[in-house]
Parts: C-alpha cells; structure tokens; sequence
C-alpha cells in the first residue's frame, strides 16, 4: 500500500527545476494544495539521503549581501527514480479508483 513517499515528493518538487530548501518545501505545499506540508527537519534530512544515493546533487551559490546557499538539481538517476514512482503511483491510483466505483468487479 502507497503512503506519503516525501523522496518522491523531493524529486517531484525539483523535477520543476533547480531550488534551495525552502522553495522546495513550498512547491511541494502549492502543488498539494497545502494538504502536504514538509518541516526543516524532515526535508534537510531526506536532501542528504538523496543526495548520499545521487539522485540529487548541490551546489552552494553565493548571493550579494547575504550568507551562500545550497541548490538541488536532480541528476538523471534522479530522473529515472522519479518516473518509475510516478508510474508505480498511477497504477496504485487507477485500482483503487477501480475499488471505489465498484469496477473490475468479479
């Protein structure tokens, strides 16, 4: 059974393109409509793990007047992990709509 996958939601969020932490948690709360809500210390922690298994990689990028700050991208392995879970979802999502509506009935 699928349950909140917060890597997948990571490689979903970045998918978009390149972000700090802080955009990554905010794409991930607008495009659940504020239904998945993502804390500091979940995200910093499933960051390092993706990056520790290359599907995210980071570069720190100076800004004027402030302190630097770390970007994600997703690497291609990144890519891959990303669509075989979207895959694995869509089917996951389509039987249990299935189960809902009373299809497939036997």
């Amino acid at each position: 059974m699928f349950r909140f996958d917060l890597d997948t939601a990571i490689l979903a969020a970045l998918h978009v393109g390149d972000a700090h932490g802080y955009l990554v948690m905010s794409r991930i709360a607008e495009r659940t409509d504020g239904e998945v809500r993502v804390s500091v210390g979940q995200l910093y922690p499933a960051l390092h793990q993706l990056e520790l298994e290359e599907l995210v990689e980071s570069v720190w990028e100076p800004q004027e007047g402030k302190p630097d700050r770390r970007t994600y991208r997703l690497t291609e392995s990144g890519s891959k992990r990303l669509a075989s879970r979207a895959s694995d979802w869509r089917r996951f999502s389509e039987s249990v709509s299935r189960l809902m509506e009373g299809g497939n009935a036997a």
